[in-house]
């Protein structure tokens, strides 16, 4: 599973036993809530899942800045090439 930093997994168990999940355990009809505060990869044994262990992986939240560079970067060269199909195109 793939979080951005700041994120959170609730854990929910809605059984009548508890389960555990990573180092929490989650008593019959309650929940865990897991902060994902920074940017780490993690791996649990967790009960929940047919394998056994969940791995986690928490990214970076990206700022206005970086969306902004990639909107241009990819942006600008798509909009001007289907400029240049579409006045081609009506030319036909």
């Amino acid at each position: 599973m793939v979080f951005v930093a700041g994120d959170a997994l609730v854990v929910r168990n809605e059984d009548q036993v508890a389960h555990q999940a990573g180092p929490s355990g989650v008593p019959a009809g309650t929940a865990l809530t897991i902060s994902l505060d920074r940017p780490t990869a993690l791996r649990y044994a967790c009960f929940f899942l047919p394998s056994g262990n969940l791995g986690l992986e928490v990214r970076p939240r990206i700022g206005p800045g970086m969306v902004l560079r990639h909107r241009v970067a990819l942006g600008v060269p798509v909009g001007v090439g289907l400029s240049v199909v579409f006045y081609v195109a009506s030319r036909l």
